[in-house]
C-alpha cells in the first residue's frame, strides 16, 4: 500500500456541528487541495455508504469511506473534533464521535479498499495506539504517528 496519510489532512481542532456539516467540511478542503474533482459526486458516495452501514466503530471513532470516481489519488484523513457529534444512520443507532478517519479510493484501486480499511482498523483496535495518537498535542505529532504505522504494514 502506498503512502495514504499526508499532512495536509490531519486536522486537529476541526468544529462542525453533525455529521453532515463534518462531510460538507471535509469534502471542500479535499477539493480545495485537489485529492477529489467533485465534491458532490464524492459526498453522495460517503452517504450511500452510510446507508449500508454505519461507519461508526466505537471509542469515539467514525471511519467514512467510499470508493468514487472523483477520488485523484488515495487518502486517509483524520479529523479530531472539537466536540463529539452524533453519527446516525438508517441502519444503526446514533453513537458519539470525536474522530472521523475519512478513507477514500478511486475505483481503478477499488482493491485497495478494504486493504486501507483494515489497516487502520487493525491499528484503531490497539488501546495504547489509540491514547497516544489522540492524545499527541500538535497535527505534526498525529502526522508522525501515522506515518510510522504505515512503515510498518
Amino acid at each position: 500500500m502506498e503512502g495514504v496519510f499526508y499532512r495536509d489532512l490531519i486536522l486537529h481542532d476541526f468544529k462542525v456541528d453533525n455529521k453532515d456539516d463534518c462531510f460538507e467540511k471535509l469534502a471542500e478542503i479535499l477539493k480545495k487541495l485537489q485529492y477529489i474533482d467533485d465534491k458532490r459526486i464524492f459526498i453522495e458516495k460517503l452517504y450511500e455508504r452510510e446507508e449500508e452501514y454505519s461507519t461508526s466503530v466505537g471509542n469515539f471513532i467514525a471511519i467514512p469511506h467510499c470508493v468514487c470516481t472523483s477520488v485523484n489519488k488515495p487518502f486517509i484523513s483524520y479529523a479530531r473534533l472539537v466536540s463529539p457529534i452524533e453519527w446516525k444512520s438508517s441502519v444503526s443507532n446514533c453513537n458519539e464521535v470525536l474522530h472521523v478517519f475519512l478513507i477514500g479510493i478511486n475505483e481503478n484501486k477499488e482493491s485497495e479498499h478494504l486493504q486501507m480499511l483494515a489497516f487502520l482498523a487493525r491499528n484503531l483496535m490497539h488501546e495504547d495506539f489509540r491514547e497516544k495518537l489522540f492524545g499527541a498535542k500538535t497535527e505534526d505529532e498525529v502526522f508522525e504517528m501515522l506515518k510510522k504505522i504505515q512503515e510498518v504494514k
